[in-house]
């Protein structure tokens, strides 16, 4: 079993720091879920937005109607 490891205030501010342009729309409640998820599993952790997917296939289909697109997740 891998050893989890502490998040230190200073992984923290990297974290915030170099998602800046995601982090800063993020409500604090999420910014602590992620946070938590990512001391939980470490890093780097992928976390799907399952709505978000959607809205882009959405669009994507809007504009690319006759194209078919095929996602692996």
């Amino acid at each position: 079993m891998e050893e989890k490891k502490d998040l230190k205030a200073e992984d923290k501010k990297d974290a915030t720091e170099n998602g800046a342009e995601y982090v800063s729309s993020m409500t604090p409640e999420m910014k602590e879920i992620l946070l938590n998820l990512a001391q939980e599993h470490g890093t780097p952790l992928f976390v799907i937005d399952h709505a978000k997917i959607r809205e882009n296939y959405r669009e994507f289909k809007k504009h690319l109607p006759r194209v078919q697109a095929y996602f692996a997740v």
